[in-house]
C-alpha cells in the first residue's frame, strides 16, 4: 500500500521543503515587523482589557447613582452584555488596575529595549 501512495509522499516532501524555503525568506524580510507588531499586540492587549475592567466597573456605578437619587432607570445598551465582573467592586478594580500596570510596564520595557531590538534584528 505504501508503494501505491508515493505521489502522495512525493508532494508531501515537495510542499514541505517549498514551505520550508517561504518561512526562511519571510522570517528574514519580516522580523522586525514580526517583533514589533507582537509586542505592540503584548502592550496593547492588557490596556485594553484593564481599561474595559474600569469602563464595567464604573458604568455599573452610573446606573446604580441614577436609580438610587434620581429613581430613574438606565436603558441596556449593547455593551452591557460584554460587562465581565467577579462581582465584588474591590476586585474588579485591582485586576483592571493590574491589568493597566502590565500593559505601562510592558510599553516602558519595549521602550528601553527597542534600539537593542533593533541592533538585533538589523
Amino acid at each position: 500500500e505504501v508503494a501505491a501512495a508515493w505521489p502522495v509522499l512525493l508532494a508531501a516532501a515537495l510542499a514541505s521543503v517549498i514551505f520550508s524555503y517561504l518561512h526562511l525568506f519571510l522570517v528574514g524580510h519580516f522580523s522586525q515587523l514580526m517583533v514589533w507588531s507582537s509586542l505592540t499586540v503584548s502592550v496593547l492587549a492588557p490596556l485594553a482589557l484593564g481599561g474595559f475592567g474600569f469602563w464595567s466597573v464604573y458604568s455599573q456605578d452610573d446606573s446604580t447613582l441614577l436609580e438610587d437619587r434620581f429613581n430613574v432607570t438606565k436603558h441596556s445598551s449593547s455593551l452591557d452584555a460584554f460587562t465581565v465582573t467577579t462581582g465584588d467592586k474591590t476586585w474588579d478594580i485591582a485586576i483592571s488596575a493590574s491589568l493597566v500596570s502590565l500593559g505601562l510596564l510592558l510599553a516602558i520595557s519595549a521602550g528601553c529595549a527597542g534600539r537593542k531590538i533593533d541592533m538585533i534584528l538589523g
